[in-house]
């Protein structure tokens, strides 16, 4: 009744045709009402008058719209007129909007008096500070994103995206999500995440329980011209985990020999060495000059490795563009240092959260799914990525080139051996109706009173939500076989997707924080710390 010719709608598989033809629908609906009724009123005074102006409507209307569809970056505007909304339906006084209005004057230039606009979308918003997932492997915050990795919906695949918009920064109230294993990332209330359907919920609509889209599995990224060597890594790996950056020369507490042989032949690629410390089990990594001067610590300077300490280390961005190699090195000297192999898990340890969110990362980057939890040592609590399965613990297998101490090695071997399965549907599909749809597509047609088909048997009677019936979840595993013996490729894309579902341990409100978001082309969604989302 407000905005009788404005379109409300919350379905976002709408294309932009649909919308303006409904808005052209609705338009020519309104103006024909208005035109009907003065035609009334104007008939029995002047019927020739009133004739020649129906013609004149319908004629206007005839051509209404038919130009092409043109997408308009108005986000300022929008964010404008927003406020304007809402502060007017809370009854406070909103001001007047001057004239030209510098945020439309610009990109609505050229339009026509018959000519329309459709508002579409809303900004959604994330944390300036939230990492963003790009196309070269690396994490940039949303504002330096230009090209980023989105999911595909027809295939199920991450692929790369150009960033075609950024929106200006607002201020949003945000919540910060966390899932079973341990994924951490905050969102604004109205930014949407992936959900079993394929479709997105905003996260104010989330709840504890509630299953989520996370990447199950990257695409090999282009190593940089700028990248590290596996064994630069190696070193940068080791000084992360035992390492001391805060003294004007690198330090390294160790009592196991075969680290300190590492370090030197890894120092000595940098035209360093290892020198004795007054201290028992300390050693200065000591390059070419002293102090500041050190070029091994101008080395970690570079990388954004210097002076943190424990609770605040981070991995290097270097290292995400450094190719597989580099990641398997890093996940090594971690291993050798702050690791740990148990007789049914491999863990590393860390009193920084966001290197725990890290080394889940570089795992993820071999094909590893590791899970966050927390650690009592003898200082304080730490976070421990932890990784069981025996198929998981065979791709670990690629780290022992890198783990300098000959015991955990040992362990390692050991490990990938024994037969320890995963939890059935630790890394299963979750039940939703499209899936259930697809299987249902893919069953055998009955034929002559019989099912016939793959597994006759199988089907008599059979429901597909019995596969959900215990867990609310279908194994991969059995996925591939039901495409397997039904021929089905598009179970196939359900069961390989680069999606992993998980639940919603915990949702916290964070405040109000500053916002911005991207609009991605064709694909219009986008990662941030490993949750897929959808844009603006």
């Amino acid at each position: 009744e407000m905005f009788p010719m404005f379109v409300l709608c919350d379905d976002e598989s709408t294309s932009m045709d649909q919308l303006c033809r409904e808005t052209r629908k609705i338009r020519m609906a309104h103006e024909l009402k208005v035109a009907g009724e003065r035609m009334v009123q104007l008939a029995p005074l002047d019927p020739l008058q009133a004739a020649a102006e129906m013609q004149a409507v319908i004629a206007r209307h005839q051509v209404l719209g038919t130009s092409k569809n043109v997408h308009l970056s108005i986000s300022r505007g929008m964010d404008l007129l927003l406020d304007r909304y809402t502060r007017a339906e809370a009854g406070l006084d909103t001001g007047l909007l001057s004239w030209p209005w510098p945020s439309l004057q610009e990109p609505t230039r050229g339009l026509q008096a018959d000519d329309y606009v459709v508002y579409y979308g809303r900004p959604k918003c994330i944390p300036l500070d939230e990492p963003v997932l790009c196309a070269d492997g690396t994490f940039q915050t949303i504002q330096k994103a230009k090209k980023v990795l989105a999911f595909t919906h027809s295939t199920q695949r991450l692929t790369p995206a150009k960033v075609v918009d950024h929106l200006d920064v607002v201020q949003k109230e945000v919540f910060e999500l966390r899932t079973s294993s341990g994924y951490m990332a905050r969102f604004g209330a109205t930014h949407p995440i992936l959900r079993p359907d394929l479709t997105y919920t905003e996260t104010d609509k989330l709840h504890e329980g509630d299953w989520v889209g996370l990447v199950r599995a990257l695409p090999e990224f282009p190593v940089a011209k700028d990248a590290i060597t596996p064994r630069q890594a190696a070193l940068l790996g080791l000084v992360l985990g035992d390492g001391n950056t805060t003294h004007t020369t690198p330090q390294y507490t160790t009592q196991d020999a075969s680290i300190v042989r590492r370090l030197r032949s890894l120092t000595n690629d940098l035209g360093g060495h290892v020198s004795p410390h007054k201290h028992p089990l300390t050693f200065g990594l000591v390059g070419e000059g002293s102090g500041h001067k050190n070029h091994i610590t101008t080395w970690l300077k570079s990388l954004g490795a210097w002076g943190k300490k424990s609770i605040d280390k981070t991995i290097p961005d270097i290292v995400y563009r450094s190719g597989r190699e580099a990641c398997l090195a890093v996940l090594g000297g971690l291993l050798a240092t702050d690791g740990h192999v148990s007789k049914n898990a491999v863990m590393w340890n860390t009193s920084s959260y966001r290197m725990a969110q890290q080394i889940k990362h570089l795992l993820l980057r071999v094909g590893v799914v590791g899970s966050i939890g927390t650690v009592q040592t003898s200082a304080s609590p730490a976070h421990a990525i932890r990784v069981h399965a025996q198929e998981q613990h065979e791709k670990l297998r690629a780290l022992l080139p890198y783990v300098a101490l000959p015991y955990k090695r040992n362990a390692l071997r050991q490990l990938y051996n024994k037969s320890i399965k995963r939890k059935r549907h630790d890394d299963g599909v979750p039940w939703s109706q499209d899936l259930e749809d697809t299987i249902n597509a893919a069953r055998p047609k009955a034929r002559n009173g019989s099912p016939g088909g793959a597994w006759p048997g199988l089907w008599n009677g059979f429901s597909v939500s019995k596969l959900f019936r215990r867990t609310g979840v279908i194994s991969r595993q059995l996925l591939r076989t039901l495409a397997e013996k039904l021929k089905a490729p598009q179970l196939l894309r359900w069961a390989n997707s680069d999606v992993r579902w998980e639940r919603i341990t915990s949702k916290r409100c964070c405040g109000v924080l500053p916002c911005a978001d991207v609009t991605v082309q064709e694909h219009h969604n986008f990662v941030v710390g490993d949750f897929i989302t959808h844009n603006s």
